[in-house]
C-alpha cells in the first residue's frame, strides 16, 4: 500500500437536514480555514435536527451503519454534526475499530478538571428545554459539576433549525448566539470556562473569547483533539 494513499481523515456523520441557504466561508465542514485535514461527510438516514434533538432511539442503527461506511473509506477517526448526538456515541464506538467522539458535551468532564476554585461551565446548546440530564451522564459528568446551561430555543434561529427545510441565516444566529451567552453570564459572573454543544456555534468563539477574555472549547475543538492522536489510515482508490 502507497504511503501517499494514507491520509488522516475526520470522518463527519452529518444530519439530513435540508439547507436552503449555504453558510458563508469557511464552511466548517471542508475548510482547511476549520480543519488542517481532510474531512468525509456522510448524511445519516432520517437523522434531522428535530429528530436527534429529540433523541430518537431508533436512528442508534442508522448513525452505526453510516460509522462502518465511513471506516470502509478509510477515515481516521469519527465525530458527528450535532451535540445531541451523545446519545449515538456508544452505538457507534461499538461499531468501528477506529476512534468516535460524536459531542462536543464530552469536553465536560476534560473543563470541569481545568475549572479553578469556585468556577463554573458556561454551556451553550441548541436547545436547553431537551438537554437531558441523561445526556450529560452519557458525557461523563453529573449534577455535582457547575454548570450554567442557556440555549436558544425559541428564537427565530431555533425556529429556522426545526422546520423541515432549514434556512440558515447566520447574521441572525450571531446575534441569538451572542444574546443567549451575554444573558448567561450576567447571571453566573462565576463562569471561567465556555463550551459550545452546537456545531453551527464554533464560528462564533472568537466573539466570545473577545468579549469575555474566557476560554471557549466547542466541537472544533473536540475534533482536532480526537484528530491529534488519529493514525493515518489507507483510503480506496
Amino acid at each position: 500500500m502507497s504511503n501517499a494513499r494514507r491520509l488522516r481523515t475526520l470522518g463527519i456523520l452529518a444530519l439530513a437536514d435540508p439547507h436552503t441557504a449555504p453558510p458563508p466561508p469557511p464552511n466548517a465542514f471542508d475548510s482547511a480555514d476549520w480543519f488542517p485535514y481532510a474531512t468525509v461527510v456522510r448524511m445519516v438516514p432520517n437523522a434531522w435536527a428535530r429528530n436527534v434533538v429529540a433523541g430518537k432511539p431508533e436512528l442508534a442503527v442508522a448513525y452505526a451503519e453510516t460509522a462502518r461506511e465511513l471506516e470502509a473509506l478509510g477515515v481516521s477517526a469519527i465525530s458527528a454534526d450535532c451535540g445531541y448526538a451523545i446519545q449515538y456515541q456508544e452505538a457507534v464506538r461499538n461499531a468501528v475499530s477506529i476512534p468516535v467522539a460524536c459531542s462536543s458535551l464530552l469536553q465536560l468532564a476534560l473543563i470541569r478538571n481545568m475549572l479553578p476554585r469556585h468556577g463554573r461551565i458556561g454551556l451553550l446548546c441548541f436547545d436547553a428545554d431537551t438537554l437531558k440530564a441523561d445526556y450529560l451522564r452519557l458525557a461523563g459528568i453529573d449534577d455535582t459539576v457547575p454548570l450554567a446551561i442557556a440555549g436558544i430555543q425559541g428564537t427565530r434561529s431555533w425556529k429556522n433549525w426545526v422546520a423541515a427545510d432549514t434556512i440558515t441565516e447566520w447574521n441572525i444566529l450571531e446575534d441569538d448566539v451572542m444574546s443567549a451567552a451575554r444573558k448567561l453570564h450576567r447571571q453566573n459572573p462565576d463562569i471561567t470556562h465556555w463550551l459550545l454543544e452546537c456545531t453551527g456555534f464554533p464560528r462564533f468563539r472568537p466573539l466570545l473569547k473577545a468579549e469575555t477574555g474566557l476560554p471557549v472549547y466547542d466541537w472544533v475543538s473536540l475534533c482536532n483533539h480526537l484528530m491529534e492522536g488519529a493514525v493515518p489510515r489507507p483510503r480506496p482508490d
